[in-house]
């Protein structure tokens, strides 16, 4: 017999299968709050890297040494964001001040920082619109202090 529980929407006693959180009448209410199963996110990263990262950036972070030092980075900071503060516990992300091509050595620890999902997207849209708008010479200098501050006026 296949494991079933109750709709996790109030007051439905509908039984569903156990992988599904809401009813058939109860899912459209709350698409957007569901989130995607791991093999999707594995499907969504694999998609991001044959099509949007560059293969030079992409067969850097697949590297040992970059394995150890993004370790080392995560550990150094205590698993915690280094704007915001908050514990990231998921998915931490090691970011690069000075992005990966303009650094000169990108397994240098004093350019690299643990940050959150939600600092990180927002320094990456950033870095995008200062792209677009030709201001590399900001981007192949700033120091963290400055990120900090730029993200933190975001948020």
């Amino acid at each position: 017999m296949p494991k079933v529980h109750q709709c996790s929407e109030q007051r439905c006693h509908r039984m569903i299968p156990f992988d599904h959180r809401y009813c058939d009448v109860h899912a459209p209410l709350h698409k957007q709050y569901q989130v995607t199963s791991h093999k999707q996110k594995l499907v969504d990263y694999k998609q991001y890297n044959r099509t949007q990262r560059d293969d030079k950036a992409n067969s850097f972070y697949r590297t040992k040494q970059w394995e150890q030092v993004r370790n080392y980075v995560v550990n150094r900071d205590m698993n915690m964001c280094q704007v915001c503060g908050n514990t990231v516990t998921n998915r931490k992300i090691v970011d690069h001040c000075i992005r990966l091509e303009y650094c000169r050595n990108p397994l240098d620890t004093a350019n690299l920082n643990t940050l959150c999902y939600r600092c990180h997207g927002i320094k990456t849209r950033m870095e995008k619109r200062m792209v677009e708008q030709g201001k590399e010479n900001i981007l192949q200098h700033a120091k963290f202090s400055w990120w900090k501050k730029a993200i933190n006026e975001k948020l």
